[in-house]
């Protein structure tokens, strides 16, 4: 799950099956201000694939790094494909 919030930061979160319980694993300021949508991308597509967009008028995509479903580091912005 990917959350956004006034404070210019998305949260990626995991749910522990043991648990159930729900734990942050990655974190970053994503925006200059704050980050009103995020969006996962279709995941025919690309399961690693995450849109935000701010009140800062941006439109950013951003590439999450795992291996073997594990997060490796939080999001990678792509630039070419900024608005």
């Amino acid at each position: 799950m990917a959350t956004c919030s006034t404070d210019r930061t998305v949260k990626i979160w995991s749910s522990d099956a043991g648990t159930g319980k729900w734990r942050c694993t990655a974190h970053w300021q994503a925006h200059e201000s704050s980050v009103v949508r995020v969006r996962w991308a279709d995941p025919e597509y690309s399961p690693s694939l995450i849109a935000t967009c701010g009140f800062d008028c941006k439109a950013i995509l951003w590439e999450l790094k795992t291996q073997n479903g594990e997060l490796l580091q939080p999001g990678v912005e792509l630039p070419q494909y900024r608005l």
